[in-house]
């Protein structure tokens, strides 16, 4: 069945011999669309009418007094390079009507199979405007992209300006809030001391929070990618980590790392991250212990960080890796929530994907991917 057209169809007929164009006309008639034509014999009335009539389908014969099919084919694909072009002609041969296929012509019709020309234009406009769809949808995605790339990049140049202005005022309030507490501690009642002391606290996690979102905002920057042995990354992770490592007695263990090319900060944010989230939420009188390791697969470095830690419910397992999602109450576990949401960041800067298994009770592994070669 032929496709219906909502407005007539444009036909450019680029022939010259009158009584060819009155047979093609006459198949024309048959088909079960309305259509306009124009006819021309020479380059310039051809030209001409491709910028002006706009048709829809070129049907053009193959030997020309003025030029031949081949150049008009390759001057229909300047001037309109997505409108069908069908060669129609006694003379072309089947070899010449492969090659010119090849080169991007629609379809070609002989002379003496006329009837077919109906069928096979019906088949090239139906091709030609879901071409134009596609097309039209590939554009449209890709202008959504292009804009949500643009909207993700202001909101996070916004987080960055934001949270490096507030620095300073916050700093202030900070500081005259603590001199407060000092200088009148002994002079207030219990109520406005722990007005004073609820201040500070409050400064204080904002403080943090502010800091967590400049560093958030900061791994969308541009990365300095090198070679990055992850065995010395862990170790430095780790050094930054004493404190806590200290504290909780934790035991870390890790063998064999790769060394991969990745930005070296962004890496130990990563590890430092992970370890750090491992030693925060452990059971309460265990030692922490975190293994850490890495398996090649394919084009990818798969690497787990594994904790005998309070374990996470599945169902949570996007909510945790979004920026300011906490799963507890800041009276149990410190921090701001966004932790994760870095480490997500990172992850994906560098190529890979970060997911992980665990039930309540009985530990987490974090795994995540990072290519062999990070670009």
């Amino acid at each position: 069945m032929e496709p219906q057209w909502n407005q007539p169809v444009k036909i450019l007929i680029l022939e010259h011999d009158p009584y060819d164009i009155e047979l093609l006309q006459y198949e024309l008639k048959k088909g079960e669309w309305q259509y306009v034509s124009q006819i021309v014999q020479e380059r310039n009335g051809y030209e001409q009418a491709l910028r002006a009539f706009r048709p829809d389908i070129v049907l053009s014969d193959y030997a020309l007094p003025d030029f031949d099919g081949t150049t008009a084919f390759y001057i229909k694909k300047d001037i309109s390079p997505d409108t069908p072009f069908i060669i129609v002609s006694g003379t072309i041969g089947e070899e010449n009507a492969v090659e010119l296929i090849k080169a991007g012509v629609t379809d070609y019709v002989l002379k003496d199979k006329l009837f077919t020309v109906v069928t096979k234009i019906g088949r090239a406009l139906k091709e030609s405007r879901e071409h134009q769809e596609k097309k039209h949808q590939e554009e449209q995605l890709a202008n959504y992209a292009r804009e949500l790339e643009r909207s993700n990049k202001e909101l996070e140049e916004f987080a960055y300006i934001a949270s490096h202005d507030l620095q300073e005022p916050l700093r202030m309030v900070g500081s005259f809030l603590q001199l407060l507490q000092r200088r009148y501690k002994d002079k207030l009642d219990k109520e406005a001391n722990e007005f004073i002391h609820y201040a500070v606290d409050g400064a204080e996690r904002m403080k943090r929070l502010i800091g967590d979102l400049l560093n958030y905002s900061r791994t969308h920057k541009e990365r300095v990618i090198e070679k990055v042995d992850i065995g010395e990354i862990i170790r430095e992770a780790l050094k930054n980590l004493t404190a806590s490592v200290n504290d909780s007695g934790a035991m870390i263990q890790f063998e064999d790392m790769p060394i991969l090319n990745a930005d070296p900060a962004q890496m130990l944010q990563l590890f430092q991250n992970l370890i750090s989230n491992s030693i925060k939420f452990r059971k309460e009188g265990a030692i922490p212990v975190i293994k850490i390791a890495a398996i090649k697969d394919n084009e990818h470095w798969l690497f787990s960080v594994e904790d005998n830690g309070i374990g996470i419910d599945q169902q949570y397992a996007e909510k945790v890796f979004v920026i300011f999602k906490k799963l507890h109450s800041k009276a149990k576990f410190e921090g701001t929530g966004i932790g994760l949401a870095i480490a997500k960041k990172i992850v994906e800067h560098h190529g890979g994907r970060i997911w992980f298994e665990s039930a309540p009770g009985k530990g987490t592994t974090f795994y995540f991917t990072l290519q062999s070669d990070s670009k």
